[in-house]
C-alpha cells in the first residue's frame, strides 16, 4: 500500500517532532524516518521476513 502525498506531509510533520517511533508493519514510513536525525529509535513490527531481508538489512542507515 502506498501512502498518499497528504499522508506522506502528515508523517512528515509528525516525524519532525518526535526521537521515538513505533509502527507495525514496515515500508516506506520506515525509510522516511530514517532519514530524520531527530528520531533516536524506530521499532518496527514486521512479520514478512523476505521483506526484511531485501529492504531493511540492507539499508546502510538501519542498524541490525
Amino acid at each position: 500500500m502506498t501512502m498518499t502525498e497528504k499522508e506522506v506531509r502528515l508523517l512528515k510533520k509528525s516525524l519532525k517532532n518526535c526521537t521515538h517511533y513505533l509502527e507495525f508493519g514496515s515500508g516506506d514510513s520506515t525509510k522516511l524516518a530514517v532519514t530524520f536525525s531527530n528520531i533516536k529509535k524506530i521499532d518496527s513490527i514486521e512479520s514478512d521476513k523476505e521483506f526484511i531481508e531485501q529492504n531493511l538489512l540492507n539499508n546502510p542507515d538501519i542498524i541490525k
